[in-house]
């Protein structure tokens, strides 16, 4: 690697941290409980790493049933939590480790497939999924991290026929599963390059037997340990509750629909290259795609939604459902485009890394969601890359350009709506925190002689902050909730429903949220987390404020039978409600 690339590679690294530095400050959000729980528990009990009880699901729970990530992430929080303790700030800082080797592992992949590695990587800096992963604790920044290694390893191990990188790569390949469990996708994809690459089978390609006895020792350690191997319990969870699982294959066509606008609108930098790297000739095909697509959905909707039911925004959300499903259309044409026009090992590996990941997120997940489409977004940006570079123009002694200027304008347009999107995602994490800490307050102020115990519905990070300021979550199978008790319900959450004949309302309290941009919204149709809320990644919308509501008991009430949890100590260890 030459002294022109390691200052591009830092400067990439830079730029992506200098972007970053502005949400240090956000609140634990989303799933990040999950492993903040999971990390300080290590701290106590290193060799059993989901020992304890969790209300993920309005009960208490084992750990093992809720979490259906492997601990990797957790152990690597818990050693920031050894180094350097609890502050939020100092565990950002920490996660941008894991996410500005991805940038560099993606840059070291890119150099090695196309010319211009430095758009590759900036179209995957200013991906909407992956830059809001780095703003978070969970599995998929370090997924990412050890993704893409595991591949540039692996793939220039096979180009430089070295055995020592291949075992690297390999090993790489094994710590991502320990990272998430769909990472087991590495092991057919480096196999089929190494099968194209070498044309025939060779003993070297025996080094990915080590990333399956690495899953195999874990699911038999967790097995042992848990009574059953989570591996195997992931995979049978994603068996059962599926996209196409739980509601059939006639939901092949919405659930196909659904992840086409995830991916168009996880790679908005991409799409918006896509005029110049598919041509003029193609590109009004898309376009002709896009135009039927935006009368079919403003007419007959889509993904069971009604959009006559918007009012005004329907032809406004239409458009926007149109134009992100198409570029879904146009970023999963590219592999079999160029496929059938320069089919060689690497154009096999990115399209089979394309596929394989969409087809996961879109038919195999529980659900839908920006997450799922990240490890995706390498392979697709450099496989844009390749194409753009085809394209070019040729000088009049027959070299061709390396690049064009004009490139560069879609990046900062992706870039900054990420940003925004990055902002609208902070100020919703906030607000809970925000509001946990200020209730004690409000409550003195609104209710000075207010003796009973507070309790709160709804998780994500609104439930790490809430049992931070010591409350408890309502336990629909052993809480008893006395008259003049007050429970809060914040809205646009995944919640068990609440018998609230049995409350009064006592206040609302909002927290502003962004609006001109839509997250997560059920009326917007948005569901970047998840597209049970949405079947739109985000949406140019007006928005509302984070809503806060309080209730107060007027009966007692009684949730039975008590099932307490005996698979350990409840966390976090604050076990009483505040009085």
């Amino acid at each position: 690697m030459n002294i022109s690339r390691i200052r591009t590679s830092l400067l990439l690294c830079a730029a992506f941290i200098v972007c970053m530095a502005p949400f240090l400050g956000k609140a634990a959000h989303i799933d990040d409980p999950l492993f903040l729980w999971s990390a300080e528990h290590i701290l106590q009990n290193p060799l059993d790493f989901y020992g304890f009880c969790v209300n993920w699901y309005g009960w208490d729970m084992p750990m093992w049933e809720v979490m259906k990530n492997p601990p990797l992430t957790s152990y690597y929080l818990a050693a920031l939590f050894a180094l350097g303790g609890r502050s939020l700030l100092w565990l950002h800082a920490g996660m941008l480790l894991p996410s500005a080797l991805a940038v560099l592992g993606t840059y070291r992949l890119a150099g090695r497939l196309c010319c211009n590695a430095w758009l590759a990587t900036l179209l995957t800096i200013f991906s909407a999924p992956f830059f809001l992963a780095s703003g978070s604790f969970m599995a998929e920044p370090l997924l990412m991290a050890l993704w893409v290694w595991a591949v540039y390893l692996w793939v220039r191990g096979e180009q430089e026929d070295h055995a020592i990188l291949l075992a690297l790569g390999a090993v790489i390949a094994g710590l991502a599963i320990l990272a998430k469990y769909n990472a087991l996708a590495l092991l057919p994809l480096l196999l089929a390059f190494s099968l194209v690459h070498s044309r025939r089978v060779r003993m070297r390609t025996c080094w990915l037997l080590v990333p399956v006895l690495m899953a195999l020792l874990y699911e038999w350690s967790t097995a042992a340990i848990y009574g059953h191997g989570l591996l195997s319990s992931a995979m049978g969870y994603s068996l059962l509750h599926g996209s196409m699982a739980s509601r059939g294959i006639a939901s092949l066509p919405r659930s196909i629909l659904t992840g086409l606008a995830f991916l168009g609108g996880g790679l908005l930098g991409c799409n918006l290259l896509a005029p110049a790297a598919w041509g003029r000739r193609w590109i009004w095909l898309i376009l002709l795609a896009a135009s039927v697509l935006l009368v079919s959905i403003a007419v007959g909707g889509y993904c069971g939604v009604d959009y006559a039911t918007i009012g005004n925004l329907r032809w406004f959300i239409a458009i926007q459902a149109g134009i992100l499903i198409a570029g879904g259309v146009s970023l999963l044409g590219a592999p079999l485009y160029e496929s059938i026009r320069t089919p060689d090992a690497e154009t096999l590996l990115l399209s089979l890394w394309i596929w394989g990941q969409f087809i996961f997120a879109a038919c195999i997940n529980w659900t839908i969601n920006s997450r799922s489409i990240l490890p995706l977004i390498p392979a697709a940006a450099i496989l844009v890359v390749r194409m753009l570079e085809r394209r070019m123009p040729t000088n009049g002694r027959g070299v061709t350009r390396q690049w064009s200027p004009a490139w560069i304008i879609p990046v900062l347009v992706a870039g900054g709506l990420t940003i925004a999107l990055a902002w609208c995602d902070m100020r919703w994490a906030n607000a809970g925190r925000d509001f946990a800490e200020n209730l004690d307050q409000y409550l003195e102020t609104k209710a000075p002689d207010f003796s009973g115990s507070v309790f709160f519905a709804g998780h994500w990070g609104f439930q790490y902050a809430m049992q931070d300021q010591g409350f408890k979550p309502l336990d629909h199978h052993c809480s008893t909730v006395r008259q003049g008790d007050i429970l809060i319900l914040p809205l646009g959450m995944l919640q068990k429903p609440i018998p609230l004949q049995y409350f009064g309302k006592k206040g609302v309290i909002d927290y502003p949220g962004c609006s001109w941009l839509a997250l997560q919204h059920t009326d917007r149709l948005s569901g970047f987390y998840s597209s049970v809320f949405g079947p739109l990644p985000f949406v140019l919308a007006p928005t509302g404020p984070h809503r806060f509501r309080i209730h107060q008991a007027r009966n007692t009430l009684n949730f039975s039978p008590c099932t307490p949890c005996e698979a350990g100590p409840i966390h976090p260890h604050r076990e009483s409600p505040r009085q």
